[in-house]
C-alpha cells in the first residue's frame, strides 16, 4: 500500500522530505539527485507503482498535513505577516 512509505517515516525524515518538496518546487524546478526525495523515490517506485514523483509528494505532504496541522497553524497564528508575502 502507497501510504505505508509516509507512514513509516520518523518526524526527522518528514521534516527533511518535505524541506526537500519545497526545495524542489518552490526552487529552479529541479531535484537534488542526492536528496533525500530522490532517493525514497528511487528505493520505492517500482514496489509501490509510484509512475511520478509527484505521487510520492502527495503522499508526503498529505501525511505532513496530519502529524503537523496543530504546528503549522499555530505558527500561523502567532506570526501571520511571515507567511503572506
Amino acid at each position: 500500500m502507497k501510504n505505508d512509505i509516509s507512514k513509516t517515516l520518523t518526524d526527522s525524515e518528514l521534516i527533511i522530505l518535505c524541506n526537500d518538496i519545497y526545495d524542489w518546487t518552490h526552487g529552479d524546478g529541479t531535484l537534488n539527485p542526492e536528496s533525500e526525495l530522490r532517493k525514497l523515490y528511487d528505493q520505492h517506485r517500482i514496489r509501490y507503482e509510484l509512475y511520478d514523483m509527484r505521487v510520492l509528494e502527495d503522499l508526503i505532504l498529505a501525511e505532513a498535513h496530519e502529524r503537523f496541522s496543530k504546528v503549522a497553524k499555530a505558527l500561523i497564528l502567532h506570526r501571520p505577516n511571515w507567511f503572506i508575502k
